[in-house]
């Protein structure tokens, strides 16, 4: 899942699943656990069409995700 929202962004190298996971837990994000074999996280959600406004004004994911990492 993560590989194709970041091709749906344009992110042409997606970070590695554990380091996202990190990151994740740094902020507070809480792991949900697997089910089917897809990992579930609790305290996320997708943006509204406002906040995904605000954000592409502000540079987009790709420019996000790489200060986070």
């Amino acid at each position: 899942m993560l590989e194709k929202w970041c091709e749906e962004e344009g992110i042409r190298h997606p970070p590695p699943a554990r380091k996202v996971a990190i990151i994740l837990k740094e902020h507070s994000v809480t792991d949900g656990g697997r089910s089917s074999g897809e990992r579930f996280w609790s305290g996320i959600r997708w943006k509204n069409a406002d906040e995904r406004t605000t954000l592409e004004r502000a540079g987009g994911f790709q420019d996000v995700l790489q200060n986070v990492l």
